[in-house]
């Protein structure tokens, strides 16, 4: 059905939200409009954003046609479902031809804005697996501009912490999967012998024991977050050559602060006001059909695990909708996870990957109703405010400048917005489940080699830092547990000696007593024998006189 047909037999969905106004479409951002003000539109609920990828070259070459497309006003599409064509109205929507800014710029950018004035931030990537969300988030091309989501995120958080001359900023970065419901730490030093694995997760998504690395440059995390890709599961499946099996979430944490800019003389610590925020990144594993992707053995089991912990948030995404008083967050460790970044104290970017093809008309159509639902889950996001310590040699430092940020002063908005400086993936990681998606190569800087020799040497002197940590912390810990033992064999030993004394206490004792019975017994026994020879006398006398 083309175009004009689908125009006169569309049937628009009866339960969607009015059109969104054209200011705020991908189009007016576009036009220059400040997107960071554009999100409060939404501000008390999720954000939903719809991109729908091009046909592939198997689907181009089997002839398919497209089953969805873009409206021209930004905000709704269409999809042919059968015989009839159904209409969904979004926050934004992405049609075939747009470009990684314009994702960037309407789902990213804004929520990054927010996090930079205290309040937390995340953007979760849905969809079916092959729908282009790997791509949208975390793609790192030859071409800058096809540069995902994240490393804009992360290139822009440093040119604005290198541009605000009042600030102090604190930057960590963190990253773990959710591997068949279990959760893994992507950036401990010893991934590959399994270690950091199997953690457990706290009320409001905290993970006790999840590595944070502290990151000054964009380059430094940006080299953390592809190291912890290597680390992430993938597979080859009928649906999708690099197919990832598990969640990846990317999270960075930032404390903001006022800079000093006097030196200080006091050497005491300081009690200072500060905002803390967290902006999570997840790029969810696609829903898949079985026979689709023909997986089997643990690929089957991956998948099975996949779509039990996706069921369980789009019931937590239900609740959230109903406004039900009970949310089923604990049905999964995503959802667990998820318990900070949805429905609660956040804002929250939700970008849906669909698929144009007509194979997977439903599976797409299941996407958008899921995308629909979440526009009515509300949000109730606050700055994060707090106090600090800051020692005198932190207040000292705040009237040095760091070369390599004053670097990124002058970045203009074209490099800001497009994600330059972008290093490449490495080919894999050292986990050796599964299969990795290959090297997508990166940005070129000028000075590529000397960039990726400093980024190799500060990677091998966190290593090193981290294992001569390690190091002294078993030392200290060996220590600890040698004391300890001394302390508990001494106490033994006194109290072995107490009971010892004491068992011959009572041993003496027993044997004083066992002697007082003989004699007792001696005696009773005597006295046994002089009655009897009184009785014996006594019937004597008595016959005597008779």
């Amino acid at each position: 059905m083309g175009d004009d047909a689908a125009n006169d037999a569309h049937e628009p969905s009866g339960a969607n939200p009015p059109p969104v106004p054209a200011a705020e479409t991908p189009a007016a951002a576009q036009n220059g409009l400040d997107l960071g003000e554009a999100i409060d539109a939404t501000a008390g609920r999720m954000r939903v954003c719809v991109r729908v990828r091009p046909l592939n070259d198997k689907e181009r070459g089997e002839g398919k046609e497209p089953v969805v497309n873009a409206l021209d006003d930004g905000s709704s599409l269409r999809l042919l479902d059968g015989d009839q064509v159904r209409e969904f109205n979004f926050d934004a929507v992405f049609p075939r031809e747009s470009t990684q800014t314009d994702v960037f710029l309407d789902c990213g950018l804004p929520v990054l804005r927010s996090c930079l004035k205290g309040v937390n931030g995340a953007v979760l990537a849905y969809g079916q697996t092959g729908s282009g969300k790997t791509h949208s988030l975390l793609h790192q091309g030859q071409d800058e501009e096809e540069a995902g989501l994240l490393p804009r995120l992360v290139f822009s958080l440093f040119v604005h912490v290198a541009q605000d001359d009042a600030h102090v900023y604190e930057v960590e970065a963190a990253a773990l999967q959710v591997y068949n419901e279990d959760i893994d730490d992507l950036l401990h030093l010893a991934h590959h012998t399994g270690v950091g694995s199997k953690l457990e997760v706290q009320a409001g998504g905290n993970v006790p024991g999840l590595t944070w690395v502290k990151c000054k440059h964009p380059e430094e995390m940006l080299d953390l977050f592809s190291r912890a890709r290597a680390n992430i599961v993938y597979a080859e499946t009928k649906m999708n050559k690099h197919s990832s099996r598990s969640h990846a979430i990317f999270q960075m944490r930032l404390t903001k602060r006022v800079r000093v800019t006097s030196a200080v003389d006091s050497a005491a610590v300081q009690q200072m006001e500060c905002t803390r925020s967290r902006l999570t990144v997840a790029d969810l594993a696609g829903s898949e059909r079985m026979k689709k992707s023909g997986v089997e053995g643990l690929r089957l089991r991956e998948a099975t695990r996949i779509n039990k912990s996706l069921l369980a948030l789009g019931n937590v995404m239900n609740a959230l909708a109903a406004r039900k008083v009970h949310v089923p967050f604990r049905d999964s460790k995503l959802t667990r996870i998820l318990d900070g970044s949805i429905g609660g104290n956040c804002k929250t970017s939700l970008l849906v990957c669909a698929s144009p093809a007509s194979e997977n008309a439903q599976e797409t159509l299941n996407c958008l109703e899921f995308a629909h639902r979440a526009m009515s889950v509300v949000v109730s996001a606050q700055v994060n405010a707090g106090m600090m310590e800051v020692d005198a040699a932190a207040l000292q430092a705040d009237l040095r400048r760091d070369p390599r940020l004053e670097a990124l002063r002058n970045a203009n908005n074209k490099s800001l917005l497009v994600g330059a400086k972008v290093p490449p993936t490495p080919v894999r990681g050292p986990r050796a489940c599964g299969r990795r998606r290959p090297p997508a190569g990166g940005g070129r800087l000028h000075n590529a080699r000397d960039q990726a020799e400093e980024n190799n040497r500060l990677w091998q002197e966190h290593l090193d830092a981290g294992r001569q940590r390690a190091a002294e912390e078993a030392a200290e810990q060996l220590r600890k547990a040698a004391d300890q033992f001394q302390q508990s064999a001494a106490r033994w030993c006194v109290a072995a000696d107490a009971r010892a004394e004491e068992a011959a206490e009572a041993s003496e004792e027993a044997l004083a007593a066992r002697e007082l019975i003989q004699d007792a017994e001696r005696r009773a026994v005597s006295s046994e024998q002089a009655a009897q020879q009184w009785q014996e006398k006594a019937r004597s006398e008595q016959a005597a006189q008779q």
